[in-house]
């Protein structure tokens, strides 16, 4: 179910242990071969492919579009809010839903700049929703499969960051016709130290504060985008998709129901 698709009282009839959720993505620059909505496009695909999955045992929240990407400023085009305006915001659609009587929310994130502000969402609020019975949690789409995303990681270690292997090959996959394809390049990555070295499957030993301009060389990409093709794009959705409506299931199923109407 798409949240802003119902009429209001369509929500009488909905058991107030469906989970909802929502997106968090960002308007960013992805190099010179990807458009800024790659997390917002990346986000929906993974939102719709749930919904269709689920259908009356989701609810869908509208997108959280811009968010954290102040270090991306360097590049033309980006749009960022602060942390605390995007904890802020999130905290107010949450309470909002949670004030509507639905306590299980998953917070889907797929955007590396907003993993550290969701992380303190679910801590200021969680106990909130304990307290309502109900479950608060966050994940980003690479983590919740990132054993089997690994196995298919041709690029190897730093291959997979930014409008890289897998970012590319999602949107070859999604929308081909929004990819600049003689644009992709080879393997950007600018290592400063080895205990910050890292990527979206291979955390680093440190995290370390560094602007896009500076991991990425200057390119706008962290990573190696040549490894991409429709067909990883693909089998990308095909591993993650069904990890999402697993942890979304569990969701419901630890919960009693409660229909309000």
């Amino acid at each position: 179910m798409i949240w802003e698709q119902l009429v209001h009282t369509d929500f009488a009839s909905i058991d107030r242990a469906t989970p909802v959720v929502v997106n968090i993505a960002a308007i960013e620059q992805h190099g010179p071969h990807l458009p800024l909505d790659v997390d917002c496009r990346i986000g929906s695909h993974f939102c719709e492919q749930i919904e269709l999955a689920l259908r009356e045992n989701v609810l869908v929240l509208p997108q959280i579009k811009v968010c954290c990407s102040k270090h991306h400023m360097n590049f033309s085009g980006t749009l960022s809010v602060s942390h605390t305006t995007l904890l802020a915001y999130l905290t107010d659609i949450l309470n909002s839903v949670l004030a509507h009587g639905f306590r299980n929310v998953f917070i889907l994130n797929s955007h590396g700049g907003n993993q550290a502000i969701g992380r303190v969402v679910i801590e200021s609020l969680g106990p909130t929703f304990e307290a309502a019975g109900g479950l608060l949690g966050i994940a980003s789409w690479w983590d919740v499969a990132s054993t089997e995303l690994t196995k298919i990681n041709d690029s190897g270690p730093q291959g997979v960051g930014h409008a890289c292997e897998f970012e590319t090959s999602l949107m070859q996959h999604i929308d081909i016709s929004s990819v600049r394809q003689a644009e992709i390049g080879s393997k950007a990555y600018a290592s400063l130290r080895p205990w910050a070295d890292g990527d979206l499957l291979r955390g680093p030993s440190v995290s370390l504060y560094r602007s896009m301009k500076s991991i990425s060389g200057g390119s706008g990409v962290v990573g190696d985008p040549s490894f991409a093709s429709p067909e990883k794009g693909q089998k990308i959705s095909e591993i993650v998709v069904p990890k999402l409506v697993e942890i979304l299931t569990d969701y419901r199923a630890a919960q009693p129901s409660q229909v309000e109407g």
